[in-house]
Parts: structure tokens; sequence; C-alpha cells
């Protein structure tokens, strides 16, 4: 049995102090999770107040709705300093433990070795117990094999061994303050300066950061979600500047509004402007030139293999150099130039497939071209 003689001193004020750190931190984390009905009806009253004031603006406001909707914002406002408050409170009887914690750890991490050390210590006189009593079976078990021979006997195996709790809970109360104080330190650095800021999000917008106003995440922290909607009291004193200044938190928005306008922008991009009558006009045009120039190739050349391969290039889908080429040369040759100067995975001769992947400057030299034809005839 482990003689307690040999236990830290420092042990009991330690665990003591760790376990106020633990009660406060349950019950911090407790009233963070009080402040989400009232950030929702923060952010209704506000709304409400904003819809109250827009029909006053039209002059379709009821008597008394503007002045009963900033009295639901006040009444939000204050049920969620009110919390702030409380969290506040908590916050800073955990910062007045820091000394306890600090003397804990201090005190524990001089003491451990010598605690370990007669750990250490008692095991030896329970191994050398242990060994004996081995050696005493292995001794009878020669005896008795020399008279019967030998016997089918399981040897020793090494199986999972928990600790009892009073062997080490002065390691685990050495880690525990460890990280209390490592948290406290992080909190207290993120409310002194931005050194400790996440890394900003490039090309993001970054806002003013104001304590009393709502933000929402738009990248994970603390275990909150993106969309999470957060205030100051949310997090230690300082965090939510810090995110905000990193462009991971963005002051809430109407929802309703947002969304409305997304919807807009979705449905303007789907937009497509039906083609005029000029439009209609070139297209046949252009549509023309190219029919009498394919049929004149055949008159004039009956004796080619008119395959689909030797069907009339579109010049919109040439460069300069191939339209160049494609208005001095008979179509054969055209495309046996075409092979010859074609780069690597560029589409094969005859395909009506586009090599480029958007307009470029032989683009539209070639469609600069055509429009001279069409101008012309």
């Amino acid at each position: 049995m482990f003689n307690r003689k040999s236990e830290p001193k420092s042990l009991q004020p330690a665990q003591a102090a760790l376990e106020t750190y633990s009660k406060l931190e349950d019950a911090i984390r407790a009233r963070v999770g009080e402040l989400d009905p009232l950030i929702a009806e923060r952010l209704s009253a506000e709304r409400a107040l904003r819809d109250a004031e827009t029909e006053e603006a039209l002059g379709e406001a009821k008597s008394g709705s503007v002045s009963a909707a900033k009295k639901r914002v006040d009444a939000g406002v204050a049920a969620l300093d009110r919390q702030a408050d409380k969290l506040h409170g908590l916050r800073a009887r955990q910062a007045k433990l820091v000394p306890e914690l600090i003397q804990g750890h201090q005190s524990l991490t001089e003491e451990l070795p010598i605690h370990n050390s007669a750990i250490g210590e008692e095991f030896k006189i329970e191994w050398r117990k242990g060994m004996a009593e081995h050696s005493r079976l292995l001794s009878k078990r020669r005896a008795v094999e020399e008279l019967c021979g030998m016997l089918e006997l399981p040897g020793p195996t090494i199986t999972s061994c928990q600790l009892d709790a009073e062997l080490t809970a002065p390691r685990e109360t050495l880690a525990g303050i460890g990280g209390a104080i490592k948290k406290l330190a992080r909190a207290g650095k993120a409310a002194s300066d931005a050194e400790g800021d996440p890394a900003p999000v490039p090309g993001v917008t970054v806002y003013t950061y104001h304590a009393d106003k709502t933000y929402e995440l738009v990248r994970p922290s603390q275990g909150l979600e993106v969309g999470a909607i957060v205030v100051e009291a949310t997090f230690d004193p300082g965090r939510l500047a810090s995110l905000v200044r990193a462009a991971w938190a963005r002051p809430t928005r109407d929802r309703s509004v947002s969304q409305a306008l997304w919807a807009a922008q979705r449905a303007a991009t789907k937009m497509v402007e039906p083609p005029t009558e000029a439009d209609r006009q070139r297209k046949a045009e252009e549509d023309e030139i190219l029919k009498r120039r394919r049929e004149e190739d055949i008159r004039n050349h009956p004796e080619w293999n008119w395959d689909d391969s030797m069907a009339r290039p579109n010049p919109n889908e040439m460069s300069a150099a191939e339209y160049e080429a494609y208005k001095s040369m008979p179509l054969p040759e055209f495309r046996q130039w075409q092979k010859a100067h074609a780069p690597t995975g560029a589409a094969a001769p005859g395909s009506n497939r586009k090599v480029s992947a958007g307009p470029t400057a032989e683009f539209a030299a070639g469609r600069a071209e055509i429009e001279r034809v069409i101008d012309k005839a």
C-alpha cells in the first residue's frame, strides 16, 4: 500500500484551486449557452424596429409601433448586458485564482519528483517479493519436471494496469493546473494586444469592431460552428475583437434581405437577352456566306472527297494565322497546313471544338474579317 506520508504537501491546496477553476469554467459554459436565445430576441427586436421605422417612413406605421419596437430593443439589449455582467463576474473570479494556480504549479513541480521516487521505491519492494516467489515456483517446477517430465505451463504475460488514483493524482493535478494557466494566459493576451490574432482571411472585408454589436462567425472558433451568432460576452475578453480583425467574424445582417438579394443575383446571372432583329439578320448573312463558299468549293473541285473532315471550318474559331491561311489556299491544303501547325493538345483539324478557353485577339481579328466580308456582300 502506498505510504501517504510521501504525498506532496501542496497537493490538496492545488486540487482545491483546480476544482474551483473547473466549477467556474462549467458555470461560464452554461452562461454562454444562455446567450443564444437572448441574442435571437435582440436580433428579432432590431428587425422589428427597422420594419416599423420603414413603415413610418412610408406613412404606413400604426400609432405607437415605433416606440413599442424601441422598448423591445432596449429590453433585449438590457437582458444581454445583464448576462454579460454575470459572465464578467465569473471570468473575473477565474482571474483571481491565477496566484493560487501558479503557486500550486510551482510547488507540485518541485515535489512531484520526490513523490514519484517514493512510488518507485515501494514498487521495488513489491517486485523483490514477487521475484522471490517466482524463483521458488521455478525451482519447484524443475523438481517436478525431473520427476514427471516436461510440463506444458503458461509463462508470465504483461497486461494493462490501472494505478490507484492517489498515485497519479499529483501528476494529473499538475497537468490540469498547467492547462488552466495557459488558457488564462491566452485570454489575457487577446485582451491586451493583437499579436494572438488568428490568420486573416485574404480578400475579405475587415470590419471595425464594436463591443455592443452582434457578429456572425465565418470561421469556426472555440467549438462554435460557422454561422454562429456571437457577442463580446461569448468569448474571453478580447477574443471576439481579434476574430473581427482577422475577418473570422462579421456584423450580423438581416438574413431575409441577404437571401432576397442573393436570389436576385442568381436570377440576374441566368438572364439571357433575346436576340434582336439585327442579331438575327447578321447571323443569317454569316451562314449564307459560309454556305456560298462551300458550294463554290464543291463546284470547282468535284474530285475532292467531301466528308466531315473537309467541312468548312468556322472562322470565329480560328487564330489570326489560321484565318490568313484559310483565305489564301484551297480547303484540302488548308487542312494539311492546320495539321502541320497545330499545337500540342489542340483540337483535331475539322473538329468543331474550340481550343481557346475564351475570346482572344485572334478570335476578334477573325470576327472583324468576316464582318468586313459581310459588309461588302
